[in-house]
């Protein structure tokens, strides 16, 4: 049996209190009218973190919501968020809610200190939403309530992750390309031994500006999948030629696995990418001397499945959101590489991105394609 929490309390008030503190707050409409006229989401929260106030903005998030039909929710409950839906209690109650700013925010200000913090939201609808959460305690004849404000950042979190990315990889590549130069130069004679090297890193630079260029067309919905025929050992070894030249890939060893004849059809510009992303992470989480495997093989009910695995492991605070934009382990503005593969995968190739994580197996993520889809001509 479940317990009833993972986190902060499980007690709710009953609807009775809950429409008591209500009717309290509506007896200063000047204030309450104000907070509706502004754009930011305001909510004003009871000691069970359930709204007793949502603002016009928040009500219109809910599909028109009445003021009534909102109250006695937590917010994650009333914006959507899986992790609310899944756990044992509600928002704020889940092993990922430990990690979530907005309920660490709320908790704050009900020890009586004004905080802000920053939030993402993924919604039962796969969409997903950043915030910056700022709440307020404050006293009333009722009772002690949290006063949050939240502000949609993703605008300006996409934007600054998405260029710190790309000029970290293009910087990568660049870099690459430099090297080879130099060693050209030194070494003319040897110019046409290492015309393939260079013509290789030249092909990783601008594979790197398209999977950028595919990745914000994804992130704003823009792009639709082009399908044609893919023959797996090809695209795999395809994957490891680009990432070779990687300083990601110095003195690390990929190997290739793949049954024969696996042929199948999806996009090849946004499956490679996902194989791309899969396998940089892979070989950023080991060491030097050490290897990862990228491999396919056909799956149960007409599909392939993809993999790629490295000994390293996920920790827990990461794996509970690993597929959310900005969670990662490498740093700021680095957290687009699973993301991105969950983006791509289920959004754009009608596929199911999975992984798993423990101290025998390490690391292995699996990306399960249809063997079949409607191939569209142009």
């Amino acid at each position: 049996m479940l317990p009833e929490t993972f986190f902060a309390t499980a007690k709710r008030s009953d609807l009775a209190e809950i429409a008591a503190q209500a009717e309290l707050l509506a007896k200063n409409p000047a204030v309450l009218d104000f907070a509706d006229g502004v754009p930011e989401w305001i909510l004003v929260l009871n000691e069970n973190r359930q709204i007793v106030f949502a603002n016009l903005p928040v009500r219109m998030f809910a599909e028109g919501a009445e003021l009534a039909s909102c109250l006695g929710f937590r917010p994650g409950e009333l914006l959507g968020c899986r992790h609310a839906e899944t756990a044992p209690s509600g928002c704020g109650t889940g092993k990922a809610c430990q990690d979530c700013g907005a309920v660490n925010s709320i908790l704050c200000a009900l020890t009586g200190k004004k905080n802000t913090k920053e939030c993402t939201i993924t919604t039962i609808h796969d969409s997903t939403m950043e915030l910056r959460v700022m709440v307020r305690p404050f006293q009333s004849e009722s009772g002690n309530f949290v006063l949050m404000m939240a502000q949609d950042i993703a605008a300006e979190k996409r934007k600054n992750a998405i260029e710190h990315i790309f000029l970290h990889d293009l910087l990568n590549s660049a870099s690459s390309l430099v090297g080879l130069s130099e060693l050209i130069s030194m070494e003319p004679a040897e110019a046409g031994d290492l015309a393939k090297d260079l013509l290789q890193v030249s092909g990783s630079l601008v594979e790197e500006i398209r999977s950028h260029r595919l990745l914000l067309s994804a992130e704003a919905g823009n792009i639709h999948p082009i399908f044609s025929q893919i023959n797996a050992k090809t695209i795999l070894e395809e994957v490891s030629r680009v990432c070779e030249w990687l300083p990601c890939s110095t003195k690390k060893t990929v190997k290739l696995s793949c049954e024969e004849n696996i042929s199948f059809s999806s996009d090849p510009t946004a499956l490679r990418r996902v194989l791309i992303n899969l396998l940089k992470n892979a070989l950023e989480a080991v060491l030097p001397g050490d290897s990862v495997e990228l491999g396919c093989r056909s799956g149960d009910n007409e599909t392939v499945v993809f993999w790629c695995k490295n000994k390293g492991v996920i920790p827990r605070e990461i794996s509970l959101r690993i597929f959310e934009r900005n969670n990662t382990s490498k740093g700021e503005g680095r957290g687009l590489g699973t993301h991105g593969v969950h983006l791509l995968t289920e959004r754009f190739l009608g596929g199911s991105a999975s992984f798993r994580s423990s101290e025998e197996e390490g690391t292995v993520f699996e990306i399960s394609l249809p063997s079949e889809q409607k191939i569209e001509v142009f």
